[in-house]
């Protein structure tokens, strides 16, 4: 039995030692914007940040957009984590805030909604606007006037 043990771990140090693990996607600088897809024309972004100040100076909820051109592997919703974390989006006491990630390559929108906001943006709700609001638009070629 010492033995098996004995080569269980003998085998995990072998293999955290020697296997190479894999990189994370980079995190870019926080903005209330990061377009580095390049979607968004100047006008709309600048049309979408005041809306999005507005909005927090009335309900200190704290909204931030991410465009990438592509996740390079990494899975949406853990690489979105990632950054909502890593940004500091929403008050710390109140964990209010909201994300939003476009991923161009691989098609996919995610909005990481802070534990302080599940009550007033659902999972389904949240779903609804990237379903019927968001992706309808992309489809449609309008993604931000680029």
């Amino acid at each position: 039995m010492k033995s098996r043990i004995f080569n269980f771990f003998t085998l995990i140090i072998f293999c955290t030692a020697f296997c190479p693990l894999t990189e994370s996607k980079e995190i870019p600088e926080p903005a209330i914007i990061q377009d580095l897809a390049k979607v968004l024309n100047e006008a709309r972004e600048n049309g979408i940040k005041k809306a999005i100040e507005f909005h927090e100076s009335k309900t200190r909820n704290e909204i931030a957009i991410l465009t990438i051109d592509s996740l390079e592997g990494e899975i949406l919703e853990d690489y979105s984590l990632r950054v909502a974390r890593s940004w500091g989006i929403g008050k710390k006491e109140q964990n209010n805030g909201v994300l939003i990630l476009v991923a161009m390559q691989e098609r996919k929108i995610r909005i990481e909604v802070g534990h302080g906001l599940e009550g007033t943006l659902t999972n389904g709700m949240a779903g609804s606007i990237i379903d019927h609001h968001m992706t309808y638009w992309f489809k449609r070629g309008d993604n931000g006037g680029r």
